[in-house]
């Protein structure tokens, strides 16, 4: 699965009613990368990504459809689960 540790760099809404997520995967797969949060999920993960950064608290993130594997996910990948570590 593509389950990930990061530590959330930046976060912030963007154009199109968009909510923008960066991160540094805590195993060196990725750094400062801006992920997408789920659509239905922005609100709940902008609040969970806000108390990340603003704590220095971890958050364990599973990036892209179910079934991925990618150990490299792409930017702008839709954040599927956002959870404080």
């Amino acid at each position: 699965m593509a389950w990930f540790q990061c530590d959330v760099v930046r976060v912030g809404p963007g154009w199109s009613n968009t909510i923008y997520i960066a991160m540094s995967d805590r195993g060196g797969n990725f750094t400062n990368r801006w992920y997408k949060a789920q659509d239905g999920l922005k609100k709940e993960m902008l609040e969970t990504a806000l108390v990340a950064k603003s704590n220095g608290i971890r958050v364990q993130t599973f990036l892209g459809e179910s079934g991925n594997t990618d150990p490299d996910p792409a930017p702008y990948t839709v954040i599927s689960a956002l959870y404080l570590n």
